[in-house]
């Protein structure tokens, strides 16, 4: 499951007029495919900035920053293609993280609760904000844009030579 509270979502629009435009090249799954990979590439230039900005950190906060496909919104045209930049609350701490106090084991809060809140900090508590989700986007949506028009360059390119051969044969 993903945290939604601090994560980037990007989108791909446009599908409809791209499938139009390319209904000759493919079929709409395969440029729902190329979408998706395209914006995994996207995600790909942010990823490594969000990790190297994370503030002091045993390595837990780091590794649970990725990427995955975004679920559909209600209503939404099934062109529209999301790939989400977030902390994923299923990464497991590692066994010495569980605590014992005197009334049992419990879960640390791990990755889920301190992900937004050295995001976000926590004023009312006097604990600063230490960005490092918003501060990557900013600083890599450019790649991130560029790395994904060359991915669908590409996956265009790619199906017009399958279509040039079997026309051609």
């Amino acid at each position: 499951m993903w945290e939604t509270m601090m994560s980037s979502t990007f989108s791909f629009k446009g599908g409809k007029e791209l499938e139009r435009q390319l209904a000759a090249l493919a079929d709409p799954k395969r440029i729902k495919s190329a979408a998706r990979s395209a914006l995994r590439k996207g995600a790909d230039e942010i990823i490594p900035t969000a990790k190297a900005l994370v503030p002091i950190d045993k390595g837990d906060l780091k590794r649970s920053i990725k990427q995955g496909a975004a679920k559909k919104r209600r209503g939404e045209d099934d062109s529209v293609v999301r790939q989400i930049i977030g902390i994923d609350r299923a990464e497991q701490l590692p066994a010495e993280k569980l605590k014992k106090d005197g009334t049992g084991t419990y879960r640390d809060p791990g990755v889920a609760g301190v992900g937004p809140i050295t995001e976000f900090g926590r004023p009312e508590q006097g604990v600063p904000a230490h960005p490092f989700m918003r501060p990557a986007f900013d600083a890599k949506h450019g790649r991130a844009a560029s790395a994904i028009r060359t991915e669908l360059g590409k996956a265009i390119e790619r199906q017009a030579r399958i279509i040039a051969k079997k026309g051609g044969a």
